[in-house]
């Protein structure tokens, strides 16, 4: 647990030497102890890593181990949180058709299991790969659900990744001025933390904010982005949750 727990911190700030270094001695630590629970977590840690690195068939290989044990031991969480790393594996690869009900099936578990961090996170990727995949309303009700959890537990990371949601479904929506502010008020909270985009996240924000810049004039975009950066995020995220009166 204190080398999957060195792993989690290194691999947040973006340490992928040391994060896979922990990761490894805890594989081998729970290989030692025949503690079949920490082998799926070491498993799912240099998974995370591989990934972050680009090494994709490596992480699918890393994520599909612990996917089997924690099947095998019938641990919920274990085969929820697989379950969340390879539909981000499938992101990454841009096959959202296929992440989809990996992260049904990880959030309700999560649910069921009362995980409320591990739920906000899972509603997350359930609402980005709904957005990818044309529900957008469905996407709004992840989106908001998550950041519902977020606020109430206090949890930054999942609160920024759901501001991410918003602006997204904003760009769509021709809410132009308040995607940009969602865009910068989640990533100045990740920059107060010091926390950095995983791939799927990261590629997820590139595409919307792609879509975003092509659509506001430049001084615009600057400014609104500014203001967002310090604007309060809860204001910010349910003045966006409420789909737009037709």
């Amino acid at each position: 647990k204190l080398f999957s727990g060195l792993g989690l911190t290194a691999r947040f700030r973006g340490d992928h030497a040391a994060s896979r270094r922990a990761y490894e001695s805890g594989l081998a630590a729970s290989k030692e102890a025949g503690d079949k629970t920490g082998i799926a977590a070491s498993n799912r840690g240099l998974g995370l890593v591989a990934m972050q690195q680009n090494e994709l068939d490596t992480a699918r290989g890393h994520f599909s181990k612990g996917l089997k044990i924690s099947r095998e031991l019938a641990d919920d969480y274990g085969v929820a949180m697989s379950l969340s790393f390879l539909g981000d594996l499938f992101r990454v690869e841009n096959d959202h058709d296929s992440a989809l009900p990996l992260f049904e099936e990880a959030s309700k578990l999560f649910r069921d299991l009362d995980r409320k961090v591990a739920l906000g996170d899972s509603l997350n990727n359930l609402g980005t790969t709904r957005f990818l995949t044309g529900n957008s309303s469905g996407a709004r009700a992840s989106f908001a659900e998550a950041a519902e959890i977020a606020v109430e537990i206090g949890n930054k990371i999942t609160l920024s990744h759901s501001l991410d949601g918003f602006a997204a479904i904003d760009t769509e929506i021709g809410e132009h001025e308040r995607a940009a502010k969602l865009a910068g008020s989640a990533e100045a909270i990740r920059e107060t933390i010091g926390y950095k985009n995983e791939p799927a996240e990261l590629a997820f924000r590139e595409r919307y904010l792609s879509d975003l810049t092509e659509k506001m004039w430049e001084q615009d975009f600057r400014e609104s982005y500014a203001a967002g950066s310090s604007a309060e995020p809860i204001d910010l995220f349910r003045s966006s949750a409420k789909p737009a009166k037709l």
